[in-house]
């Protein structure tokens, strides 16, 4: 098949949803399909800041990207909107963001099937009702989390027309190769300036957990270089490679997530594949993978004195946190390989019945 993905940007950072993109991309091409990536620079429905700044510098400066490897068989296609008249034929056209919705429902029928890959309730990045009618309109949807899969069918889809594949995290990419008895109080974050990703409340758990518990370390990581305010004691790393990062996983005895909402949060996924235990505000984009008093701790959201105590309590009980530990590892190793994913999105793109709405 001709696969066509819009995605809602060009990533000069590091980014989970690309990521995901890329991953899906590789194999399908490694498969035999004919795989296009499409970076638009503008969308006309979007809120998207310095529009005009982001179409230039993604035309004429877009550096390769390096944080994660694309096969030379997939192409990259920069185009200054994604109407019809920049996207090539094919026999399937994926959406990424909700406001390519609108423009994949305008397209020709010889563009493909029409599908949006949901990965986050976006109500953070556009208008709720612009947001909520991309996720109505009469298109394929793959939604990578079952509270996603929760929130499509509340607003009165189909279920016929919704696919749940979640996300993998491939064991041999993010091992445990550091033994749980052997860590240190040490509180893993990955840091985003984005305010739902809840960057400044993980912080300010940091400084709330050294308060009650000494003895605490922090590593911090991110694609932001490390901010005025942050203290010392707090280990920064930006940009670390993939080696790297499993490194800093292995050395983690918790790993933080303060977002207020995420669609399937990979980084605390790859953090208990590697062996952390999981401290998360209780929202969908955890909730695939998080059992609270079972694989995690789990506090409201915005709540980081919840947070802060959740961590603590991790370590100071060495027993709870190992236990919750390798109860997330073996879960996180239950979702299977990527490989498993990929069949499945072929299947559900390539058949007008097929229908894998439970996987």
């Amino acid at each position: 098949m001709k696969i066509t993905f819009i995605l809602a940007y060009y990533p000069w950072r590091v980014d989970g949803g690309c990521k995901v993109v890329y991953t899906y991309a590789n194999e399908l091409a490694r498969r035999g399909h004919e795989v296009r990536l499409v970076y638009p620079s503008y969308f006309r429905h979007s809120v998207r800041r310095f529009s005009q700044v982001f179409r230039v510098l993604d035309r004429l400066y877009s550096p390769p990207i390096r944080w994660h490897e694309i096969d030379s068989r997939v192409k990259s296609i920069h185009v200054p909107e994604p109407t019809s008249e920049h996207v090539p034929p094919g026999d399937v056209v994926i959406a990424t963001f909700w406001a390519a919705v609108p423009y994949i429902n305008a397209y020709p029928n010889d563009r493909g099937r029409r599908v949006y890959l949901v990965q986050a309730y976006e109500d953070w990045f556009g208008p709720v009702a612009s947001v909520d009618d991309a996720l109505k309109s009469d298109v394929l949807k793959v939604v990578i989390s079952k509270g996603l899969y929760e929130k499509v069918v509340s607003l009165g889809v189909d279920k016929s027309k919704i696919a749940y594949i979640p996300n993998a995290v491939n064991p041999a990419d993010y091992p445990l190769s550091s033994p749980l008895e052997e860590r240190g109080p040490c509180v893993v974050l990955a840091y985003n300036r984005l305010w739902v990703k809840g960057g400044r409340e993980g912080l300010k758990v940091l400084e709330l957990v050294k308060k009650g518990y000494p003895g605490a370390e922090a590593i911090v990581f991110s694609t932001y270089r490390r901010p005025m305010g942050v203290p010392k004691w707090v280990e920064w790393h930006h940009n670390p490679t993939h080696d790297e990062l499993v490194g800093i996983y292995n050395r983690g005895a918790v790993y933080l997530c303060p977002s207020y909402s995420e669609g399937w949060h990979l980084p605390a996924a790859e953090a208990m594949s590697c062996g952390c235990a999981l401290v998360s505000t209780n929202q969908f984009g955890v909730g695939d993978y998080a059992v609270q008093m079972e694989t995690a701790l789990l506090s409201p959201v915005g709540d980081c004195q919840g947070l802060a105590r959740n961590v603590t309590a991790l370590l100071e009980d060495e027993g709870l946190r190992r236990r919750i530990a390798s109860a997330g590892h073996k879960k996180i190793g239950g979702f299977g390989d990527w490989g498993r994913n990929i069949s499945r999105l072929e299947r559900f793109i390539s058949s007008d019945t097929t229908n894998i709405p439970g996987g």
